[in-house]
């Protein structure tokens, strides 16, 4: 029971599990009147993403990948790699691929998150002249948005001056 003296009164009340911090499931637990959001849990490790599941990175991959595939020439490929419940987009730079011996060129996209549905992420573009991340809005001006819409925001800002490689007959 906690106490506070209110008018010269004692007053007590129930101390209302999960309020004092130690013994909350954060998944769960209600705080400042917002109800739990199904799928999206609080990590402090990661930022407040709690990541998405192995197989959801490996969907999430190979979409970033065909899509760069599809529509944007100058990127030879995409990977995704996985820091907590954070992505982060690299494109490899399609270049004429005479040298074989030559590391590949590298241009670090964006950062994702996965907020609890395939078609619902955060997006922050790399800066390169910072080296950081940006959190950015969407052309639609909304703050999360599907992967080809990231992909496309992202690649239309750092690929800009890169131009498209010539279609093949």
């Amino acid at each position: 029971m906690a106490t506070a003296v209110t008018d010269r009164r004692t007053v007590s009340w129930p101390r209302i599990r999960g309020t004092s911090g130690h013994d909350a499931n954060p998944a769960t637990t209600r705080r400042c009147g917002r109800a739990p959001v199904a799928g999206r849990t609080r990590d402090r490790h990661t930022g407040g993403h709690a990541g998405a599941h192995p197989t959801r990175q490996d969907d999430t991959a190979a979409d970033l990948d065909h899509r760069a595939e599809l529509h944007w020439s100058q990127l030879g490929g995409v990977e995704v790699r996985w820091r907590g419940g954070y992505g982060y987009v690299i494109g490899y730079l399609d270049d004429d691929e005479t040298d074989l011996n030559a590391p590949e060129e590298t241009v670090a996209l964006c950062r994702i998150g996965y907020l609890g549905t395939p078609d619902d992420w955060t997006f922050a573009l790399y800066d390169p002249a910072t080296d950081s991340y940006q959190d950015t809005v969407l052309p639609d001006g909304s703050l999360t948005g599907t992967l080809t819409d990231i992909l496309d925001c992202a690649c239309r800002v750092h690929l800009a001056d890169i131009p498209p490689r010539p279609t093949q007959p």
